[in-house]
């Protein structure tokens, strides 16, 4: 599944081609993917200029002229292109928008079709947003800190949930508990002030450093002109089961945590502490 480093990339790509285009023709083809009646959909996006591309955990939120928002997940497969030709025979296409005096369009191609699309008013973009945590590059220390100790969960079912820190996934979750030296099955409430902080600052270090390498292309993820991340290339245990740890020599195990396969270094990330940290 894209996640923050990835929508970030995508984010960023489209804001270099796509702002001040407007949108002259769209054809969905898959129904489902589009979460507002489709009539609506269509008389919203057509002839509306895309004057902005922001970016909120895993969504992508283009603003329009005409005081709508388009609201964009990837779901799990999602793929946003920017192509001058189609292929006829992809039935992964799902959503096409042709942009006036423009040699591409937009391509949303998603395998699973997990993804969605839906258009938001003005008033309801507060609300949307509301439901969800604070972004995982802008919440502060103090609010982060204050999300872990009120909480007695596993520390990656925490970080998982969308509700509570927005962004994060399953591979940057298991990557910066390897940096943070914690194990993914960790309870909050046996956490202390500078595991939290340590965990707060490779957080931040790890979401820019993959953001910085175009994020990671482990299955499905390329930037919408098609070019791959790097960042898989620098993981220290995501799909690394039976490696040796890149710090101690120690095999990374895999288990299964909040359903999701979880790497770790069973050495370097202790399940169980003789002493919190203060």
């Amino acid at each position: 599944m894209p996640e923050l480093p990835e929508v970030e990339n995508v984010k960023r790509t489209l804001l270099r081609f796509i702002k001040n285009c407007k949108i002259s023709h769209l054809q969905i083809k898959t129904s489902k993917i589009v979460r507002c009646p489709g009539p609506f959909f269509k008389k919203t996006l057509t002839n509306a200029k895309i004057i902005g591309v922001r970016r909120y955990g895993k969504n992508l939120i283009l603003t329009l002229s005409n005081s709508f928002f388009l609201i964009i997940h990837l779901g799990m497969t999602g793929q946003i292109l920017l192509k001058k030709s189609l292929s006829d025979n992809d039935k992964h296409i799902h959503l096409i928008i042709r942009f006036k005096n423009c040699p591409f369009c937009f391509i949303y191609r998603d395998i699973r079709k997990f993804g969605y699309f839906k258009i938001i008013s003005k008033e309801e973009l507060k609300p949307f947003l509301e439901r969800m945590g604070p972004d995982a590059l802008a919440v502060n220390y103090k609010d982060f800190r204050r999300i872990i100790e009120v909480h007695k969960r596993k520390i990656k079912n925490l970080l998982l949930d969308q509700h509570l820190i927005c962004g994060i996934g399953n591979i940057y979750c298991d990557e910066l508990l390897f940096r943070a030296r914690i194990h993914p099955q960790r309870h909050c409430s046996t956490l202390g002030k500078r595991e939290i902080r340590n965990l707060y600052l490779n957080m931040n270090k790890i979401l820019k450093e993959a953001i910085r390498r175009g994020g990671s292309s482990v299955s499905n993820y390329v930037r919408p002109d098609a070019r791959k991340g790097s960042f898989q290339n620098f993981h220290r245990v995501y799909r690394r089961q039976g490696r040796s740890c890149l710090r101690c020599s120690g095999k990374i195990k895999r288990i299964e945590v909040a359903q999701r396969g979880t790497y770790f270094c069973p050495h370097c990330q202790k399940k169980h502490t003789s002493s919190h940290y203060s």
